[in-house]
């Protein structure tokens, strides 16, 4: 059943991503954002019974792995910027210095744990903070214990209901649902991964006070290296240029297909199709493509015995071949890489994975586009009076200081609003210029745009008020 739940999604989320990269109307790319985002919880949904069912028949099994805990914190923290803007609330982290850089651990379940507990805190609070703080107790024989807190200062949780909200599909009796949503089933499965990693979970918490649930996890080994990120899943879609290639889509459902394509239209790609094993040979025949991307379950054929047939033809077992799954079974991935293929991603198709594996078997070059104005470097020179400069340092940097790390959309509006003003009734074109720029970036949800400019802008400031000390 999840295997059949994943093929739609995959058209619901992929179809969603490649409408808004074409829509530029902003009340539309609003609409677009709640399909995927609608679509995001569908899938949560999903995968969280998968794992239940998962973890009460004894089949999951954790995966250890070297983690810089300080780089996935920030990971973890960045998933939710949006969440915590459009709220007005503040995400607060802290790891102790304490804490060894790289721990070995199952970095995915850690980061499913700490997803659902500050969600949770978000979702039941209205005003104020969320805090994820990471403590150690004394390193011993190369181990140590981590104590994680996630606090919020929302409605709280009465002491009847505190053991109970760990049970699947148990709410608090009075939890408005159609407020706050959800199944019953993050605390549940949170509490049983948390087990399985040696741990346990507490929680300390008053009505109207807030909520604090304390994660302790037992006998962590520490590791002594360097974890090195993959900087390709950073690279944006837009800043790529590859060479002219073919790419052979082998898959019996037509959607998938136009999902893949879609995702790749911009690129310099001839598409050539195939609704199953037995036609992807036949196509392979008379054409020589430089990528495949194959579905592993079709009728006629798997993607499995059509990859045993490429690699048995000297003239083709070269070309790279990246499986395409609507499996949602974790160890599925190994066994696929064992057999040979050269990449694997899971229905819906996750767009950086896929460019990863485009990057990593097709010629390209990294370019800068020319419509990206908040990368462009400051201006080297700008003259503002004494009293336009007082008003930049009364009315802008006060608000600068706040947005640095959270950015309710609000604020930079009026941020916005002040930047144009000061350009307008002071005759410096660059501060209305940061000013448009930065209502289209709110208008077209570009987070990382209104980031980027606010980055910026805090530098053009802080030259202009070193330029008036030195004058």
């Amino acid at each position: 059943m999840s295997h059949e739940i994943r093929t739609p999604m995959n058209s619901i989320l992929g179809f969603s991503e490649i409408l808004s990269r074409m829509v530029t109307d902003s009340a539309q790319k609003e609409y677009i954002s709640s399909i995927m985002s609608g679509g995001k919880t569908l899938l949560n949904l999903i995968n969280n019974i998968l794992d239940l069912s998962k973890i009460d028949s004894g089949k999951l099994e954790l995966k250890p792995e070297a983690v810089d805990i300080r780089i996935f914190v920030k990971e973890v923290a960045d998933i939710f910027i949006n969440k915590i803007e459009d709220k007005g609330l503040r995400l607060i982290t802290n790891i102790d210095e304490g804490i060894p850089n790289v721990l070995l651990i199952d970095e995915l379940r850690l980061k499913q744990i700490l997803i659902n507990l500050i969600n949770n805190a978000i979702k039941f609070t209205e005003s104020g903070f969320v805090k994820l703080i990471i403590v150690p107790e004394t390193p011993k024989d190369g181990k140590i214990n981590l104590l994680i807190s996630i606090e919020d200062s929302g409605i709280g949780i009465e002491k009847k209901y505190q053991n109970k909200i760990f049970e699947s599909f148990v709410q608090k009796e009075d939890q408005d649902s159609r407020k706050y949503g959800g199944t019953g089933l993050g605390l549940s499965i949170t509490k049983q991964l948390i087990e399985l990693m040696n741990g346990s979970i507490s929680l300390e918490s008053e009505p109207d006070k807030g909520s604090k649930f304390i994660v302790r996890l037992n006998n962590v080994p520490i590791l002594h290296e360097v974890v090195v990120k993959d900087e390709d899943m950073d690279t944006h879609f837009n800043s790529v240029q590859f060479e002219k290639a073919v790419v052979l889509n082998v898959d019996d459902i037509e959607d998938n297909i136009r999902v893949l394509e879609g995702l790749m239209s911009g690129f310099n790609f001839e598409f050539i199709r195939a609704d199953g094993g037995i036609e992807g040979l036949k196509v392979l025949e008379t054409t020589k493509p430089d990528i495949i991307f194959s579905d592993l379950v079709m009728p006629d054929m798997n993607g499995f015995e059509m990859l045993i047939k490429i690699r048995e033809n000297p003239i083709l077992a070269k070309i790279p071949v990246i499986a395409v799954t609507a499996s949602a079974f974790e160890d599925e991935k190994e066994k696929v890489i064992a057999l040979g293929f050269d990449g694997y991603i899971r229905k819906p198709i996750n767009s950086n994975l896929l460019l990863h594996y485009l990057k990593k078997h097709i010629n390209h070059t990294i370019v800068k586009k020319q419509t990206e104005d908040e990368n462009k470097p400051l201006p080297e020179e700008i003259n503002l009076t004494q009293q336009a400069l007082q008003e930049v340092k009364d009315k802008i940097v006060p608000l600068l200081n706040e947005l640095q790390y959270i950015r309710p959309k609000k604020k930079v509006k009026k941020l916005a609003i002040l930047m144009s003003n000061i350009g307008e009734n002071y005759g410096a074109p660059i501060f209305e210029k940061y000013g448009d720029e930065l209502i289209l970036a709110i208008e077209s949800f570009n987070v990382e745009k209104e980031k980027n400019l606010i980055h910026h802008l805090t530098s053009l400031i802080e030259k202009l008020e070193g330029d008036s000390k030195n004058s």
